[in-house]
């Protein structure tokens, strides 16, 4: 995921940051990083079984839902081809960062058409940093794209943010961005989406916010 010689610079920025009694050390992100294993939603009763006599998919969003449904199955992650793919890379960049001392990183990531607020932590369970997620300028979010409506969208969201507890809150829902306030001791992080995009005449409005304090020599939510 980062080759030797990013890892090498990235190190060494982050040992300067340090030093330098920064208070802020950001990382931009393209592709999530917090664990976003899927839960097995049909046995919670939260996906209707794709494979069941009668299931409500048609076309493309049943192939979607029996991918989901498998995954789900098996414990395996959302995403495969981000973070969650390379779980030793993952665990590699966070004690990287932990031994330069900046065990208190602040993920802004895209690429992944949803909103998401989350709390990070390591293989050992130590916290390892919050990551903000923006969702897509006009992309709909994965669920809705995949064909399930918006009640089981909405619901396909809660579920994720219950059974993963890395995952504080996420929501496909919505297009627009995050807007990060940073004050030398907190931070402020505002989702902001937009009632359309359909139009150049649009309104935005706040979806959620949260506040990042520091505990100890990490951060987290407030």
């Amino acid at each position: 995921m980062i080759s030797p010689e990013c890892e090498a610079d990235l190190a060494r920025s982050l040992k300067r940051s340090v030093a330098a009694g920064q208070p802020w050390r950001l990382i931009g992100n393209a592709i999530p990083i917090a664990r976003t294993d899927v839960p097995d939603l049909v046995k919670l009763g939260i996906l209707p079984d794709p494979d069941a006599p009668g299931a409500p998919y048609t076309g493309a969003a049943l192939d979607n839902a029996k991918q989901l449904a498998a995954k789900g199955r098996a414990g395996l992650p959302f995403y495969p081809d981000t973070w969650d793919g390379y779980p030793w890379a993952r665990e590699q960049l966070y004690d990287l960062s932990r031994n330069a001392g900046a065990g208190d990183l602040v993920f802004l990531t895209g690429d992944s058409h949803s909103i998401w607020a989350n709390s990070l932590k390591d293989a050992a369970g130590l916290p390892a940093g919050v990551e903000l997620g923006t969702a897509g300028i006009t992309s709909p979010g994965d669920f809705v794209e995949s064909g399930f409506g918006d009640e089981l969208s909405r619901a396909l969201d809660k579920a994720f943010a219950d059974h993963n507890p890395e995952v504080v809150w996420t929501d496909n829902m919505h297009q627009g961005y995050v807007r990060l306030n940073l004050r030398r001791n907190a931070a402020e992080a505002t989702f902001i989406a937009v009632d359309t995009i359909r139009s150049r005449a649009f309104r935005p409005f706040i979806v959620n916010r949260f506040t990042i304090v520091r505990a100890g020599t990490g951060i987290g939510f407030a």
